[in-house]
């Protein structure tokens, strides 16, 4: 698959919208399997635009979660403890 055939800057835009790479595909018009297969091999420039836009929004809800941890809020408290545990090296 040639990555040239897939604009970066929309992917990482899917990746920020948690777009599913099903949909990518119609949304592009391209066979699920080439998108996938692009997604799937790390050194592609199509994945890591992907990726990187699914990690700005991931550390964007973290934030929020953050926040409302810190405002007191029960279930917020309890996901901010379980995303420090997989923060330990």
């Amino acid at each position: 698959m040639d990555a040239l055939k897939f604009n970066l800057n929309d992917m990482e835009e899917y990746g920020k919208n948690l777009t599913p790479p099903c949909e990518i595909a119609a949304l592009m018009d391209v066979p699920e399997s080439e998108l996938k297969a692009e997604l799937e091999n790390e050194f592609s420039p199509v994945r890591k635009a992907y990726m990187r836009g699914v990690a700005a929004t991931a550390g964007e809800l973290r934030k929020q979660n953050i926040a409302s941890a810190i405002a007191g809020s029960p279930a917020s408290i309890a996901t901010a403890m379980q995303d420090i545990m997989r923060c330990a090296v």
